[in-house]
């Protein structure tokens, strides 16, 4: 049986597209899996696929990176030799959906025979600007195949653009943290020990990363209501900071947190796979409150680690709750400062629904049981 030639293009240090291509390549061993890394992809990540295509490689990258206002025009001098340079292929997949490719897109569907599927994650869709989104329409026609993560996305895509054609398929990325946090030997007392928290005091854990809208300044002012100080002594804040957001919005949340009357710990470096998976074992409740999501990874290893999580109605995980993974989920971001101090008082109540969430996750987000929907895609 020949190869199935498929190029992924993406982020090359992307953990979801380097375990993509493993596990890819474990479900079927006819699958020659190639890259253009859409960023400097570094050294040890380049073993997950069978050749790396660089956008370094070419003279100006760097140059053309510089000039935001106009970069994506500039980008398609480049795109044109990639394509003098890229063998044929059955299937183009681009994973993430940025503005800066769509040029990439439309090169490869005149100039060449292979099939394009488009990966969409969530803020590539969420966050369109008007301008872009006509863009965005125009793009997502050229492709034979689309996927997004859950049934709330894409009924979102379909309103939006008004969508007939029946290409749309939901696959969802496995989660290898999980594995890790399986694998771990410490118990949650041992973990906080281990990453230095108080044993003593739940850990609350604010979001999982800098963006702006995880809207950490908004739950911190939830927090400062009299019902919540008055259980201070037995909170210890936890904040994620390793990834996203500016200096200026790190520095504003650093500074409402020291003014605040709790313990806490926020995390500005990245932390090791064991840190990570210490993280989510060690937590007590983890507050997901973000402006939009698509299926966020982090909450669900929350949820896989018998964290209580609160997330908001407005946020697309109706799919979760209907195959019983319970959370608690609130109106609205004020509804906060009633519900933290019901789950401080009664936390082995709430924790106790926590009980089946380890098996429903498992089932719903390893790598071994969601390949099979992605390898779907790659039919000749």
């Amino acid at each position: 049986m020949e190869k199935v030639r498929i190029l992924l293009v993406g982020d090359g240090n992307s953990i979801f597209v380097t375990n993509y291509a493993k596990w890819l390549k474990k479900e079927n061993a006819h699958f020659q899996v190639d890259i253009f890394s859409t960023s400097v992809i570094k050294e040890e990540n380049t073993v997950f696929f069978d050749t790396v295509f660089r956008i370094e490689q070419y003279p100006n990258f760097f140059i053309i990176n510089k000039y935001k206002g106009i970069r994506r025009i500039l980008l398609t001098s480049i795109y044109l030799k990639v394509l003098k340079d890229l063998p044929a292929y059955d299937f183009v997949h681009f994973q993430f959906i940025s503005p800066l490719r769509f040029s990439l897109i439309d090169l490869i569907k005149r100039k060449t025979k292979s099939k394009i599927i488009l990966s969409i994650w969530g803020s590539d869709l969420y966050k369109l600007n008007p301008i872009d989104k006509i863009s965005f329409k125009n793009i997502c026609l050229k492709a034979d195949e689309i996927s997004m993560a859950n049934p709330q996305t894409i009924a979102y895509f379909k309103t939006i653009f008004n969508w007939k054609k029946e290409n749309i398929r939901e696959c969802r990325f496995g989660l290898s943290p999980l594995e890790n946090i399986t694998a771990l030997s410490l118990d949650k007392v041992a973990c906080k020990k281990e990453l230095g928290w108080n044993p003593g005091k739940f850990a609350v854990v604010i979001g999982y990363n800098a963006a702006q809208g995880q809207q950490h300044l908004k739950i911190l002012e939830q927090l400062s209501h009299d019902q919540i100080i008055a259980l201070k002594d037995q909170i210890m804040l936890v904040i994620p900071l390793s990834y996203g957001g500016s200096s200026s919005y790190k520095s504003e949340i650093i500074s409402a947190v020291k003014k605040s009357a709790f313990e806490y710990i926020a995390y500005q470096q990245y932390l090791s796979d064991f840190e990570i998976a210490c993280l989510r074992k060690a937590s007590d409740i983890m507050i997901q409150l973000q402006v939009k999501d698509q299926f966020s990874g982090s909450m669900q290893e929350h949820l896989f680690a018998g964290n209580v999580v609160v997330t908001g109605k407005w946020l697309p995980y109706k799919s979760m709750k209907d195959l019983g993974i319970y959370f608690e989920d609130i109106d609205e971001l004020t509804d906060l400062k009633a519900i933290l101090p019901e789950i401080i008082r009664n936390f082995r109540q709430y924790q106790e629904k926590t009980i089946d969430n380890e098996v429903k996750i498992a089932e719903l987000s390893l790598w071994g049981n969601n390949i099979k929907n992605w390898s779907k895609l790659y039919r000749l």
